[in-house]
This record gives structure tokens, C-alpha cells and sequence, in this order.
């Protein structure tokens, strides 16, 4: 092997040597996303989706369903103006009652929006 093949080939080493390996497991970072954002916001919201499903009659709830809640504002989609204004009619008593059922949630408004 000549000079220049060995040279040649020890910067392709060199090279290959600095290169960091910068991949990661996907399923490590989706458990740590899990871990530290999903979780603890299911412990508070968890409560609050199944009051919303106990307090809505049936036939309402087929046309309502809980979109966001961030902030203390619980955010519902609905999927009528007919709807929305029933819901908008009640949503005083509504907050009053999630608010006494699970107040770790710390909701401060209903918010309705379209679907």
C-alpha cells in the first residue's frame, strides 16, 4: 500500500470515527412524551371526560364532544348551532357541577365551539 492509499485511508477513518451516532428509539422518546405530558394530563382530564359523559343526556352528547382543555378553559365541539346554543344555555350549571365533581381540574370556563 502506498503512501497516499494509507493517508487516503486513515482520514475515511478518522472520518467514520468522529461521526456520532445520533439516532434514537422511538420508542424511548414516545414513553418519555407519555411519561411526562400524557400522563398527568389524563389524571386530571380522565375525571373530567367521564363527568362530561355522566351530565350530558345521550341524544346531546351525540352532538358534543370535548375538544381541548388547556388553561382551565374546557373547550367542546359542537356539531350545530341549535346545539351549541342549548349547550351555551346550560353551560352555567354544567361548570358549576364540574367544578364540585373534580375541582383538581381547576376549569374556569366552557367554551363551545363549532365542529
Amino acid at each position: 500500500m502506498t503512501l497516499e492509499e494509507r493517508q487516503l485511508d486513515d482520514a475515511i477513518k478518522r472520518r467514520a470515527a468522529r461521526r456520532i451516532d445520533k439516532t434514537v428509539r422511538l420508542g424511548g422518546k414516545a414513553e418519555d412524551f407519555v411519561r411526562r405530558v400524557v400522563k398527568p394530563r389524563q389524571a386530571r382530564f380522565g375525571k373530567v371526560m367521564e363527568l362530561w359523559h355522566e351530565m350530558l343526556p345521550a341524544e346531546m352528547a351525540k352532538h358534543c364532544q370535548i375538544a381541548d382543555f388547556q388553561a382551565g378553559v374546557l373547550k367542546v365541539a359542537v356539531d350545530s348551532p341549535s346545539h351549541r346554543h342549548e349547550m351555551q344555555i346550560c353551560s352555567h350549571a354544567l361548570l358549576e357541577q364540574l367544578q364540585t365533581s373534580c375541582p383538581s381540574a381547576k376549569i374556569t370556563k366552557i367554551k363551545f365551539v363549532a365542529k
